[in-house]
């Protein structure tokens, strides 16, 4: 009954959906998804709180007991990438697109909190409609747990689009599902000079390319060939002009690991060689790490 009723509801979700997508927003600016939401949630009469980090928005729907409160997450924001499908419904953001499924999740949220709200009397229990922003760059979860989003909520489930897995089909399992996920924000300090005098630096952008060099040997010289890791820097930026040597260059990354273990000792490899690489070259180095969140697997049985 509740899969026919899903199937009910598709034009509708397909037609939010498609308005996401039309207009993608990047962390932090999230401010007409936030909008859209309350409007579905307005027409669905279920109570929430927006403007949580600014644009999210937490709802609620009260079942017929109070306890246990179980949480469903969804990330709003999309990614500095311009769209190049040809579809009716395509970015009108230039530059910015949903391409991780940030506008997928939200709609099967909307999708799952119509059914929920409909059948409310029936739940044992209450359920929290959390919608996330800024969970691609400075990491939108703690700022909105702060000011409350998780409060009393015994657990949470979240989900994410896997082109690879069928259409109708959900992947779940007990234990490790993917990679933890850490992110690095290092910065190579050095000292500027003109073009023409470089002994008189100390060139940020060579030594930051060392740095990146460096690093890349830690998985293909440190971590056990049975094991896995993967460590990627996707953005580097530094200096100003042509003919000026740079004084810093900043340059982030991500490192995906599999074992715990694995994790803790990449992460101490990074930090290690990032700051002897630099102090090598005369240089310093600031390393901003934002760990991985731990999460609890018990409830996928």
């Amino acid at each position: 009954m509740t899969l026919k009723r899903a199937n009910e509801l598709l034009p509708w979700l397909t037609a939010i959906r498609r308005d996401f997508h039309e207009h993608p927003e990047l962390s932090t600016q999230e401010f007409r998804t936030m909008d859209r939401i309350c409007h579905y949630l307005d027409e669905l009469s279920i109570p929430y709180e927006k403007g949580i980090f600014n644009t999210g928005v937490v709802a609620t729907i009260q079942g017929a007991k109070e306890h246990p409160v179980v949480a469903l997450r969804a990330d709003m924001d999309a990614l500095p990438i311009h769209e190049q499908n040809d579809v009716p419904y395509r970015s009108k953001n230039d530059g910015v697109m949903h391409a991780c499924g940030h506008d997928a999740h939200m709609t099967v949220q909307l999708g799952a909190a119509k059914l929920l709200q409909d059948e409310r009397n029936h739940l044992n229990g209450t359920i929290k409609l959390l919608f996330q922003p800024a969970e691609e760059t400075v990491g939108g979860a703690l700022p909105m747990i702060k000011e409350g989003a998780l409060e009393n909520v015994e657990g949470i489930f979240g989900l994410h689009v896997a082109p690879e897995i069928p259409v109708g089909n959900v992947g779940v399992r007990y234990g490790q599902m993917n990679a933890a996920s850490d992110a690095f924000y290092i910065t190579i300090h050095g000292n500027s000079s003109h073009a023409a005098y470089p002994s008189s630096s100390v060139d940020a952008i060579v030594i930051a390319s060392y740095v990146i060099t460096a690093l890349q040997t830690i998985v293909s010289r440190n971590v056990d060939a049975r094991d896995s890791a993967v460590l990627s820097f996707g953005m580097i930026q530094g200096g100003n002009a042509r003919n000026v040597i740079a004084d810093s260059v900043t340059f982030e990354g991500t490192l995906r690991t599999l074992l715990p273990e694995t994790r803790d000792y990449v992460v101490s490899r990074i930090k290690e060689t990032v700051e002897h690489v630099a102090k090598g070259f005369g240089a310093s180095a600031t390393i901003n790490h934002e760990p991985v969140i731990v999460r609890l697997l018990t409830m996928t049985r």
